[in-house]
């Protein structure tokens, strides 16, 4: 075999790998659907797999005060914002595993709260004025986007549970029409549903 296809190969194979390492990244809206916990809160003590969490907002599942939170692995195409600290403060959509809350997606589902805003790192919003990436949102009108969005949307028994190409639609379509005008990040979520997801009416 000569140098030129060895080059070639080796090429070939690099780019495979490249391809296989990047990071599967869901969007928020099916982050936000697929997860069992949804809370706000601040770390107050750090361990080597993991963090406790002062929770000082449920948003889905139970009423938790205290909750261990089971850190992400890192790697190359999914990398923290940050050490993990005491006194972060987290925007965070948790599955439940064993008894164990472990971060959906990686840093997708693990958002900091930095003076009262979140940023959405791998979201792009666009609006008839201007684009962004990545999203910054105010926490309050994303938490409220979240809250209303949950309340009118699930995963689809029909779809695909990593990358589904539909969803359920629990809300009838005033209410529908209504979370479309609530706010820019639900009119930016609720035009996204309307034009990637096929829509099933429960």
């Amino acid at each position: 075999m000569t140098n030129k296809y060895l080059i070639l190969l080796f090429f070939l194979l690099a780019m495979s790998t490249i391809t296989y390492s990047k990071k599967n990244i869901l969007p928020i809206e099916i982050v936000a659907i697929q997860a069992d916990k949804i809370v706000i809160g601040e770390i107050i003590s750090v361990k080597n797999n993991s963090y406790n969490l002062k929770v000082t907002e449920n948003i889905k599942g139970g009423n938790e005060s205290l909750i261990i939170v089971q850190k992400f692995e890192e790697w190359t195409c999914d990398i923290r914002y940050a050490e993990v600290e005491i006194g972060q403060k987290l925007f965070l959509f948790l599955k439940n595993i064993e008894n164990k809350f472990e971060i959906i997606n990686g840093s997708t589902g693990e958002i900091p709260i930095i003076n009262n805003r979140i940023t959405l790192q791998n979201e792009e919003y666009k609006h008839i004025k201007y684009e962004s990436h990545p999203y910054s949102i105010d926490l309050m009108e994303f938490k409220t986007g979240i809250i209303k969005f949950i309340n009118c949307f699930a995963m689809s028994g029909k779809s695909d549970t990593y990358y589904p190409d539909s969803l359920l639609q629990k809300c009838n379509d005033e209410e529908f029409k209504l979370l479309y005008f609530t706010n820019k990040f639900c009119e930016w979520i609720c035009f996204k549903v309307k034009t990637k997801y096929v829509i099933i009416k429960s």
